[in-house]
C-alpha cells in the first residue's frame, strides 16, 4: 500500500465521471479534452496509452496503471473480461494546464472522460489512478458510459481500490466508518439511490459506507461471485435476483446483506 499526501477535502471530491453522447455500448466515446503541448511522449502497454511530457513519468503512470488494472481485475473477478480497446492516461504538467485544458473544478485531481483518465503530475496519483481505472473498467463491463446506474456499487468498489493503493485514503474512510457509518448507518435503499452531490460531509459519509459495503462483499465472498453479481445485474435482474443467484445461502437479497454488513462492524 502507498502512502499519499494531500488534503482530506480531496478524497471524497477527486472522483468526477463526466458524460458523454451515448453510442453502442461497445464503442469507445470521442474525448473532446485538449491535448498535451508539442514534445510530449507517449508509452503504450497491454491495457492503456499514455500520454506525458517525459518518459519517466510516462513510465512510471504506465506501470502503476497496469498493476493497478490487474489488482482490480482480480479482486472483482473480472479478469477474463477484455477492454475493447487500450484505455487513454492523458498526464498534464500541472494543476493550471489541467484545469485550462479539461476545464475541470479547481478542486478536482483528476477525472474519467468516457474511456480516459485526465490527471496532472502530483503525489496523488496512485489514488486517483486506483479509483478512475476501477470506474473504466465498471463502466466499460457494464456497458454503462456515462448513465451511472449501480452508482453505490461503482463508488464503493473505486474507493476501496482507492484505499488499497493509499494509506491516507484507508486510513481516512475508515475512520469515516468508525466515526459516522457505524454509528448512524445508512439504510440499504437510501444509499442505492443516493447521489453524492448534497452536503460534503453526507457525501463523505456515503462514500465510506458503500466503500465498507464493498470491502465486505469481496472479502467475504471473493471476487467470483462478485462477477457473477455484476453479469446479473448486466443482464437486467432486479438486486434481490442478482444476489440470490450469486450468493446462494449468503444473501437472498440486499436485506440480508445489509443484516450481516451491519454486524461485521
Amino acid at each position: 500500500m502507498r502512502k499519499c499526501l494531500f488534503p482530506l477535502l480531496f478524497l471524497f471530491s477527486s472522483c468526477v465521471d463526466i458524460p458523454l453522447q451515448e453510442g453502442p455500448a461497445t464503442e469507445n466515446v470521442v474525448i473532446p479534452y485538449k491535448g498535451l503541448e508539442p514534445g510530449a511522449v507517449e508509452q503504450e502497454s497491454a491495457h492503456f496509452r499514455l500520454r506525458a511530457y517525459s518518459s519517466e513519468t510516462a513510465r512510471k503512470y504506465s506501470d502503476l496503471a497496469e498493476q493497478l488494472y490487474s489488482t482490480v481485475m482480480s479482486d472483482t473477478g473480472l479478469y477474463s473480461f477484455v477492454p475493447g480497446n487500450p484505455y487513454e492516461i492523458i498526464v498534464y504538467r500541472d494543476k493550471a494546464e489541467f484545469v485550462r485544458k479539461t476545464s475541470s473544478p479547481e478542486w478536482s485531481g483528476g477525472i474519467t472522460y468516457g474511456n480516459a483518465i485526465l490527471l496532472y503530475e502530483h503525489d496523488r496519483y496512485p489514488a486517483i489512478l486506483a479509483h478512475e481505472i476501477t470506474h473504466l473498467i465498471f463502466n466499460e463491463f457494464m456497458e454503462d458510459y456515462g448513465r451511472n446506474n449501480y452508482f453505490f456499487i461503482n463508488e464503493g468498489v473505486a474507493v476501496y481500490e482507492e484505499r488499497k493503493a493509499c494509506t491516507e485514503s484507508d486510513f481516512y474512510y475508515r475512520g469515516l466508518v468508525d466515526s459516522q457509518v457505524r454509528k448512524a448507518p445508512i439504510s440499504f435503499l437510501q444509499m442505492m439511490s443516493y447521489k453524492p452531490l448534497g452536503v460534503p460531509a453526507e457525501v463523505e459519509k456515503w462514500y465510506a459506507q458503500c466503500s465498507s459495503v464493498a470491502e465486505y462483499m469481496l472479502k467475504k465472498e471473493g471476487g467470483f461471485k462478485f462477477y457473477i453479481f455484476l453479469k446479473n445485474l448486466k443482464s437486467g435482474k432486479d438486486i434481490d435476483a442478482a444476489f440470490r443467484d450469486a450468493y446462494p445461502g449468503s444473501w437472498n437479497g440486499y436485506k440480508e446483506l445489509e443484516e450481516k454488513w451491519l454486524s461485521s462492524l
